[in-house]
């Protein structure tokens, strides 16, 4: 058998080389190290921004105007809706209140109440108007029966002096014996028949005086007695009706144990605090947040604490509007105002508070002017830094120096 190391040198290999060429070699080590060093220059260069991106709604720059609670109860039909557009005196809660029921019937004995002393008053109206138009007529009866006593009066004064001179004449005539003494003696008589009815003239006139006198003061007495019942009964009804008044502004509308809470003014809903039915609320406990319409927006952010140390005021904003993708739209730009020191009371995270203005008032969507509208929401990217490529390579090595590291000796 033949060895074949024996072959020919010049014979073909029968397989490829199992080296490449120098050249290869040198240059893709000439390739990988120019890649390395490219990217490394690129990882120093390269500064990438560090931003804080956190959700956003348009709300109104002098604040928004909190719904509340006017009693304390169970909420009981919820209509509010976030971003919905609210028309003013709208229902958007109905709270029932077992306190809201015992005003509603307390308010309604008290319109009882009312009605009943109004009618009161109407019916001692009507009977001191009867009496008195009754008076009147008595009255104008006693003067005319006093002026025609006093006309009887005078003319039974002159028949007392014409048979006062009859008399005198008859007397005359019979000391002279020219008539009887029986004729004298009648003409005495009659004499004395109109003097007796002169005397009984007399004291019908007086008596005519006095009752139409009695009768003005008793006229007198009933005014004042009507006057004393009407000013009292003004009394009671202003006071019912300054107790009814505070318990309508109590009630609020509402019918039974049910409060109705209607919207104050015209705008968009913001937050809703209560959302289904059955949350128990206390009085005075922010129920909902509304904008009214009208007002300057300005955008409200909600940042999360990891970013919030480092916002300062006059940063640039990008909003990124739901309503208005910037894919198509672009991006709005603001400005930051304000962050609050510290986290919002009552939040589900630990978020910030901040506010931006708007670099403008709206969009411009097929060419006509879109505004804002409060309630209008979306993301909110603000850059808070920059950082390089390469120093980003090196955080986990620092987290792990960080996790491994001894603190220092007795706290210091």
């Amino acid at each position: 058998m033949d060895d074949p190391r024996s072959a020919a040198p010049d014979a073909a290999p029968p397989f490829l080389p199992s080296r490449p060429p120098p050249w290869i070699v040198r240059g893709l080590a000439a390739f990988v190290i120019a890649v390395f060093v490219l990217a490394l220059v690129f990882a120093v260069a390269i500064r990438v921004p560090e931003t804080v991106a956190s959700p956003f709604r348009l709300i109104p720059r002098s604040g928004t105007d909190p719904v509340r609670a006017p009693r304390g109860g169970v909420v009981t039909r919820v209509d509010f809706r976030d971003t919905s557009p609210v028309e003013k005196g709208a229902i958007l809660f109905v709270v029932r209140s077992s306190l809201v029921g015992d005003r509603s019937s307390e308010l309604a004995a008290l319109d009882r109440e009312l009605a009943g002393a109004r009618e009161k008053l109407a019916n001692a109206r009507h009977a001191y108007e009867d009496g008195r138009r009754a008076d009147e007529a008595e009255r104008e009866r006693l003067t005319a029966r006093a002026t025609g006593l006093a006309q009887v009066l005078a003319l039974r004064h002159k028949q007392q002096a014409l048979v006062g001179d009859l008399v005198a004449r008859y007397r005359t005539l019979t000391e002279q014996g020219l008539s009887s003494s029986a004729d004298a003696l009648v003409r005495e008589l009659e004499a004395s028949r109109v003097e007796t009815d002169l005397r009984e003239s007399e004291l019908a006139l007086v008596e005519t005086r006095v009752a139409i006198t009695k009768l003005g003061h008793e006229m007198a007495m009933r005014a004042t007695q009507y006057a004393e019942t009407e000013r009292r009964e003004a009394e009671t009804a202003a006071k019912a009706e300054i107790r009814a008044a505070t318990l309508r502004d109590e009630v609020a509308g509402g019918t039974r144990n049910d409060l109705e809470v209607t919207a104050p003014c015209a705008g968009v809903g913001l937050r809703a605090r209560v959302r289904a039915p059955g949350a128990v609320v206390a009085e005075g406990d922010v129920l909902c947040e509304l904008a009214c319409d009208g007002e300057d927006l300005q955008a409200e952010l909600d940042v999360p604490s990891a970013g919030a140390g480092r916002l300062d005021a006059g940063q640039v904003v990008k909003l990124l509007f739901d309503g208005f993708p910037y894919q198509r739209y672009g991006v709005r730009y603001g400005t930051l105002r304000w962050v609050s020191p510290a986290t919002l009371a009552g939040a589900e995270n630990t978020t910030f508070r901040a506010l931006v203005d708007l670099g403008d008032d709206g969009v411009q969507v097929d060419g006509k002017h879109r505004p804002y509208l409060a309630g209008m929401a979306g993301t909110a990217r603000i850059v808070i830094g920059r950082r390089s490529l390469l120093s980003h390579a090196f955080t986990p090595i620092r987290h792990l120096r960080e996790s491994l590291g001894a603190g220092p000796r007795n706290g210091r």
